[in-house]
């Protein structure tokens, strides 16, 4: 394929220009104007707010005592406990919607640095490259995932990792293996694993292509060096990522999807094909009635890559854009769930395709190769000046007219398109209310002539730049409310995350499990309390998978719910006197006044990295009351020291850190030697 050198002089005058266009774009998350809503608050600050507090408290975030009655956090997926920005964010302050906010927009700004690098391998003009970055950061994907931050750090992370691997393809050496190591590593540690298994099996099939023209060439010296290189990559890769693989893997036994899922658990969510009218309106796929989630039915690239991916029909493709076409229409089918036999197929057929849901999220990588399939239309643009550019413009325009104009005749959804322009009249005018009760037919009649405008824009070239990211801007503007952002302030947010108390006190948590037991109603706007209360209680707002499959039962045991919460977090059967002498997260000590051997019932979920200690000996932690965890005491004892520790996750973490700070020693000594 056809492709450029890396990147050999300064390229800091194009990322300061994606950083202010970050900020801008993104001006309700990167100023705190306005919060992020959704799982952003129910699920994914709290985890981090947790990592955080133990970090801040020098204790390594293993277990949190509060979520869900205890949860070994770092077998979480998506808690963040392995990202290294979480970590060293983490090591300077406590998590707050303002912080997660920042973080997002990090993400963004990340992904757009890396798809500017991606698109510069295949294009030599910069100017195109950042053109087609600022869409990747605006794209319909980023827009609905900004609740999902595990799926924006999956939209960063992902271009690196083609970058590297397309490079250690054209050129084998151990400076690109290396990088690749570490890009892929990010992408499992930090971002959602289907991510991770989608890349390598679309690389895995890049390989497949390249030995097998190798092969046809009889460059077989060439195949063992990539193949060399690929292993010590794939090596590195593992080793960097153990303590999380091992964590995960030693959750499994508890886990409540460990066993994987169901076929049609694992369709939840598809790209409907009607959502494909987002390509074109994408504020008007959101009213369509569907049974698939809100974030999984935007798709917009832009406009004006979409003009330029029909322009590209008029040259012959390149081997490259044949195979980038082919990646593509893959990942679609494979999106649109059962509505084809694709999905199907690979969850039958391929290791691990089983175990995650959301086919929606394979269109980040169907808008990857639509960008790169737009930047050699826009290449073949910029080398000759014609009217069939014009042609395209006029044909698109009409398109969209045309529908607009049949919406504006017969609306798919009442009411009618009067009441459109009656809604947004001075007098009535109400930001949310018209986003909530707004039409598929009112946002075809926005969209369409809002796309017609900046369509005609570019029959000029030199307003085909301005159009561009007007384009982008706007429809981005008019997409944040529906996925991204809420009415409501992070100041308010941070308010009530603060309003509870720090750290680990031992008071809060001798409260007990038996206030109350903690349900649905206990979800406020601003999150669910008691994710933040420092008492220990049974929660029945399960909204993370991480969870021992016996709590669920445990759940549904009302009698046995009720006789829990009439004691305290540690309790015995007899008439022992408890007293809890120390706390936090991964260790606490119990005090026990008694004349005869006890049980001492622990209200922590139960697992087996949790270690019983007294007089010098080790006890054995049984399972108790289906979900938690009890200890037998001889009468001797006076004080039980309860320990968490996952031996195998702390060696495998020190071994990880040792070679991934090896592999940034000979990064940067390659870097100096070729200077």
């Amino acid at each position: 394929m056809e492709v450029n050198k890396p990147l050999k002089i300064n390229n800091g005058k194009y990322y300061v220009v994606l950083v202010l266009f970050a900020v801008i774009v993104y001006w309700p998350l990167s100023l705190n104007i306005l919060s992020l809503k959704n799982d952003a608050i129910t699920y994914f600050l709290p985890w981090r707010y947790h990592v955080s507090e133990s970090l801040q408290h020098g204790y390594f975030p293993f277990w949190s005592p509060y979520l869900y009655t205890g949860l070994p956090i770092h077998a979480d997926i998506q808690s963040g406990v392995w990202n290294p920005v979480v970590f060293m964010v983490s090591l300077f302050t406590t998590y707050d919607m303002n912080v997660l906010q920042w973080e997002t927009v990090l993400y963004i700004l990340i992904a757009g640095i890396g798809f500017f690098k991606l698109s510069h391998f295949f294009f030599p003009d910069k100017k195109l490259c950042l053109l087609l970055s600022m869409s990747y950061m605006c794209c319909g994907f980023m827009i609905d995932s900004g609740s999902f931050i595990a799926w924006v750090t999956s939209a960063a992370y992902v271009p690196f990792v083609f970058l590297f691997f397309l490079r250690t393809l054209q050129l084998p050496s151990l400076d690109s293996s290396l990088k690749l190591a570490i890009a892929s590593s990010l992408l499992f540690l930090a971002g959602y694993t289907s991510f991770f298994i989608i890349t390598f099996y679309l690389l895995f099939l890049l390989f497949i292509v390249l030995i097998i023209r190798s092969l046809k060439d009889r460059n077989k010296k060439y195949v063992f060096r990539l193949s060399i290189q690929l292993l010590i990559a794939a090596v590195c890769c593992v080793v960097i990522c153990s303590p999380a693989l091992i964590s995960y893997l030693d959750f499994f036994p508890y886990y409540n999807r460990g066993h994987g899922l169901s076929l049609g658990a694992s369709q939840t969510n598809a790209f409907g094909f009607r959502n494909s009218i987002s390509y074109f309106f994408p504020q008007a796929s959101y009213k369509l009635h569907s049974v698939n989630d809100i974030s999984s039915k935007n798709a917009y690239i832009g406009i004006v890559p979409l003009l330029f991916i029909f322009y590209s029909f008029k040259y012959k493709f390149t081997p490259a854009q044949k195979l980038i076409s082919g990646l593509v229409a893959l990942c679609f089918l494979f999106s649109l769930g059962d509505a084809t036999p694709l999905h199907r197929l690979f969850y039958n057929v391929l290791p691990l395709a089983n175990t995650f849901r959301h086919p929606a999220t394979t269109r980040l990588f169907t808008s990857i190769g639509l960008l790169l399939l737009a930047g050699y239309g826009l290449n073949h643009f910029s080398k000759t000046v014609d009217l069939f550019l014009h042609k395209l413009i006029y044909c698109l325009a009409t398109a969209i007219s045309l529908f607009v104009f049949y919406e504006i005749l017969f609306p798919v959804i009442t009411p009618h398109w009067s009441q459109t322009f009656a809604s947004l009249s001075p007098a009535k005018i109400h930001i949310k209310q018209f986003f909530d009760s707004s039409t598929f037919s009112q946002w075809v009649i926005i969209g369409g002539i809002l796309q017609v405008f900046f369509l005609l824009l570019v029959r000029k070239k030199q307003l085909l730049v301005p159009a561009w990211i007007g384009n982008l801007i706007c429809m981005t503007f008019l997409s944040m409310p529906f996925t991204l952002v809420s009415q409501h302030k992070p100041a308010e947010v941070n308010a009530f995350v603060h309003s509870f108390p720090k750290g680990f006190p031992l008071a809060e948590a001798w409260k007990n499990s038996g206030n109350k037991i903690n349900d649905s109603t206990a979800v406020t706007l601003h999150g669910y309390t008691d994710f933040y209360a420092k008492t220990i209680s049974i929660q029945d707002y399960i909204i993370t998978p991480t969870i021992n499959n016996r709590y669920g039962q445990l759940l549904s045991d009302t009698l046995l719910r009720k006789e829990i919460s009439e004691h305290p977090f540690v309790y015995s059967d007899n008439n022992s006197h408890i007293t809890l002498n120390r706390f936090s997260p991964n260790e606490f000590s119990i005090g026990v006044v008694h004349t005869q051997s006890s049980e001492l019932h622990i209200t922590q979920q139960y697992n087996r990295n949790w270690h019983a200690y007294a007089n010098d000996s080790a006890l054995s932690v049984l399972p108790d009351n289906i979900a938690f965890m009890k200890v037998v005491i001889p009468a001797t004892v006076k004080e039980l020291t309860m320990v968490y520790r996952p031996r195998l996750v702390i060696v495998a973490a020190c071994t990880a850190m040792l070679v991934f700070l090896g592999c940034v020693i000979l990064l940067i000594y390659f870097r100096w030697t070729r200077k």
